[in-house]
């Protein structure tokens, strides 16, 4: 186990220190990319995105599967309680960083998309809670959701 601790510690130091290298490097060398390199890149970054999504679904698919089983397992046989409990927390750990990581990608994917339009903010922010009409910024007006009605043109 000293071996294991002390590779992870020697990956840990070796990450840190590339991404304090990573970071110099960036700041000491601005690169402009062509509109075909970026192009290219959305496309592999939406093609990857697509392969994450088809892979955390079936990850999370196969992990219920398997956590009912350990759930059953552990009422079923209750000497095994502590092993089939063991193990469903193992499984919810993966899936959780997989789920992390697809929910990074799709932020990229998002992100990107929303600045290559030229919007600030996704279309959708705003007009889940108040009408965004021209000129009306800012929290909703008092009244409920009659007054935002009556406010917007619509009806009573």
């Amino acid at each position: 186990m000293g071996i294991f601790y002390q590779f992870c510690l020697a990956v840990s130091a070796g990450i840190v220190l590339g991404f304090l290298g990573g970071a110099i490097k960036a700041i000491c060398r601005k690169k402009g990319y062509s509109q075909q390199q970026v192009t290219q890149a959305r496309k592999v970054l939406a093609r990857a995105a697509r392969v994450a999504k088809y892979l955390t679904f079936l990850g999370l698919a196969l992990g219920l599967i398997w956590c009912v089983y350990f759930l059953v397992l552990g009422a079923v046989s209750p000497g095994q309680a502590e092993y089939a409990n063991n193990m469903s927390e193992l499984i919810v750990a993966v899936l959780t960083v997989v789920s992390i990581v697809f929910a990074f990608l799709e932020f990229l994917k998002h992100a990107d998309s929303g600045t290559a339009a030229g919007r600030k903010k996704p279309p959708f922010v705003g007009r889940l809670f108040w009408p965004v009409t021209a000129g009306a910024a800012g929290p909703p007006p008092a009244g409920g959701p009659g007054r935002i009605r009556r406010l917007a043109g619509g009806g009573s």
